[in-house]
């Protein structure tokens, strides 16, 4: 029996005032989406700094964890809300916490990307 838990696929900016998260459908589906359904100026933006983060070994521990937790209580959000609320606000809270240093490997990973780190928000070229 495998007792490891399975590996979450970390991505920066999914969202575009989510820094890191991880996946919870196929990337493939979020980029339909995006094409889809967002304003025609924000799409290569949004596309270009949608990436598979590099070095997910880096980020911190404990917020790692509260998004494993996250993402479990995601998959069971209709039968206990509450523990979905509960998981969702640590992992806000974790986000805050450890900011600074998800902060400094996005920086390191994606070079010019013009994301507001102090407003924590994707910036998209004026239409």
């Amino acid at each position: 029996m495998n007792t490891q838990k399975p590996k979450l696929e970390w991505w920066w900016l999914i969202h575009h005032g989510v820094l890191a998260e991880p996946l919870l459908e196929p990337i493939k589906n979020r980029r339909e989406f995006v094409r889809a359904e967002k304003l025609a100026y924000e799409i290569a933006t949004r596309l270009k700094w949608m990436r598979k983060i590099k070095h997910p070994e880096r980020l911190p521990a404990k917020f790692v964890q509260t998004c494993a937790d996250w993402r479990k209580a995601c998959k069971n959000w209709k039968k206990d809300y509450g523990a979905w609320q509960r998981a969702d606000t640590d992992w806000r809270k974790a986000f805050d916490e450890h900011y600074p240093a998800i902060a400094a490997l996005h920086k390191q990973e994606c070079p010019g990307c013009p994301f507001d780190y102090e407003n924590k928000t994707l910036i998209f070229p004026q239409p």
